[in-house]
């Protein structure tokens, strides 16, 4: 029985290692939002590949892959609980993305560049692709400063038909 027991304490040990790394962070109603969105029935797989920390001022690249041909939509919610919409931005006004195929966030021949900033902490990042016409930057821009942006941001992607996600989580440090 004593080796049982010690066989469960150290299983308990592994399992918290093993989590020491967890993507959810809870610091506001848009991070809650964004950390709760899930992919329903009709949905499809998107990849992200990406650093999960950076210190600030250094560059930021991710790598999408979506099952279906789209337009993507990078919206990331930082450590102060802001929204904003990484991609597309005021230098590409549109982002469309090309089924089965990585692409490079940001593009490689943008005029544009993602580096990390300020606030300090973990921000998480979400790569949606939609199919139709659903427009969330309207939603978002309409909403900056207001909390409920980014849940406005969510209903109008899980009502606009066929949608993929992934989330990464980064964290910023000096």
């Amino acid at each position: 029985m004593h080796s049982l027991t010690r066989f469960i304490c150290c299983g308990a040990v592994v399992l918290l290692i093993g989590c020491e790394e967890t993507q959810y962070v809870h610091v506001g109603p848009n991070w809650e939002s964004l950390q709760q969105l899930q992919p329903g029935e009709g949905s499809f797989p998107v990849e992200v590949r990406g650093p999960e920390h950076e210190a600030v001022g250094e560059k930021i690249e991710f790598s999408v892959r979506s099952q279906k041909s789209g337009s993507l939509w990078v919206v990331q919610v930082d450590p102060a609980d802001e929204v904003s919409l990484v991609y597309p931005n005021a230098a590409a006004k549109q982002a469309p993305i090309t089924a089965d195929t990585w692409q490079q966030v940001p593009p490689a021949d943008a005029a544009w560049t993602l580096e990390a900033d300020e606030p300090l902490g973990t921000s998480i990042f979400a790569f949606i692709v939609t199919t139709g016409d659903t427009d969330i930057s309207d939603i978002l821009a309409q909403g900056e400063g207001n909390k409920t942006a980014m849940s406005k941001a969510v209903r109008v992607v899980t009502e606009g038909g066929a949608w993929g996600m992934a989330k990464q989580v980064l964290k910023v440090q000096k």
